[in-house]
């Protein structure tokens, strides 16, 4: 095992943990508040629509560009809420 898999392997397992979910949102506040420069270029802040509520929903992601093509990094995989989302309605909205 490596000292990341150590390390990071509780810390990123998909939680409900208040305080936890505060500081992987922390970034997206930032956004919101015009602070996004601060975070640099590696960020894209992704809407798409709730598959429950319907409802507009924000989330902010790590991307890495390969000529034109932008991918995105799903921390949690297929348990993230965005990922189910966006498989249950494709149309997302995607500001660089």
């Amino acid at each position: 095992m490596t000292t990341f898999e150590k390390i990071g392997h509780d810390f990123m397992t998909y939680s409900d943990n208040k305080w936890r979910a505060w500081a992987f949102k922390f970034p997206l506040i930032l956004w919101r508040m015009g602070l996004g420069p601060v975070l640099g270029h590696l960020f894209s802040l992704i809407t798409v629509t709730g598959r429950k509520s319907g409802e507009p929903r924000h989330f902010l992601t790590e991307y890495y560009r390969d000529g034109d093509q932008l991918y995105v990094a799903c921390a949690y995989g297929e348990k993230a809420q965005w990922y189910k989302n966006l498989m249950a309605d494709p149309r997302a909205t995607v500001q660089t």
